[in-house]
C-alpha cells in the first residue's frame, strides 16, 4: 500500500480509493475552459 512519510514524522497512507488525503491541481485557464459541470475523468 502506498505511503509517505510527513515531515512532522506522521506516516500517511495514500492507497485508499477514492483518498481522501490526495488532491490534484490544475490551472485557472484549465478550470475556466469547463462551463458545466466539471466531470473529474474529462480532467484526467
Amino acid at each position: 500500500m502506498p505511503a509517505y512519510m510527513c515531515k512532522c514524522g506522521t506516516g500517511v497512507s495514500v492507497g485508499e480509493v477514492p483518498c481522501d488525503k490526495q488532491w490534484n491541481f490544475i490551472s485557472n485557464v484549465q478550470f475556466d475552459k469547463y462551463e458545466e459541470s466539471i466531470d473529474s475523468e474529462e480532467l484526467y
